[in-house]
């Protein structure tokens, strides 16, 4: 019994194959692996030039503090790298500043009281050894930028430090 059913599918596939020159060249065909990975070659390099500066957008979503978020959640970036964040904060309401702040994994409820305490006049980004790297405060549709070595390799957080935005933050990877 197995072998017929076996064989009975082997043969509808082949039905179901049809002609290739009879498929509809108007549909969009879905880019296969081979079309999206770009070869190896002499002209092109799969590792991290040093010196090399890595270029990462984030994005920041939601009108309200039930919604806000980074988009996207994960960064990855070389070791020994240059990173550029840039932080497009496409928010209307007035109520939605965000920044971006780097820090060690595990820190940030040690870090939020204590950006509070540093107040707007310090971007709400404290000086304290557990914070690696921040931008500044970005107004609703305003897009700011910070540029710096990463760290170790390692595990990092993201997070938000403008009052009541705990709930906005990400993780960092350093390979």
């Amino acid at each position: 019994m197995k072998k017929v059913i076996v064989l009975a599918g082997m043969f509808l596939a082949a039905a179901c194959g049809g002609n290739e020159a009879s498929k509809d060249e108007s549909q969009p065909k879905a880019p296969s692996a081979k079309e999206t990975t770009p070869k190896a070659t002499e002209d092109t390099q799969s590792e991290f030039t040093e010196g090399e500066i890595i270029e990462l957008q984030l994005r920041t979503t939601g009108e309200t503090m039930a919604d806000m978020e980074f988009e996207p959640k994960q960064l990855k970036v070389p070791a020994g790298s240059t990173v550029k964040i840039i932080l497009d904060n496409v928010a209307e309401s007035g109520a939605m500043v965000h920044n971006f702040v780097l820090i060690e994994r595990g820190k940030s409820e040690e870090i939020y009281p204590l950006a509070q305490e540093a107040g707007a006049e310090n971007n709400f980004v404290p000086d304290h050894p557990s914070v690696l790297a921040y931008t500044p405060m970005a107004q609703p549709g305003e897009t700011v930028k910070v540029e710096f070595e990463a760290p170790a390799s390692g595990i990092y957080q993201f997070i938000c430090t403008y009052p009541g935005h705990a709930s906005m933050k990400g993780i960092f990877i350093v390979e």
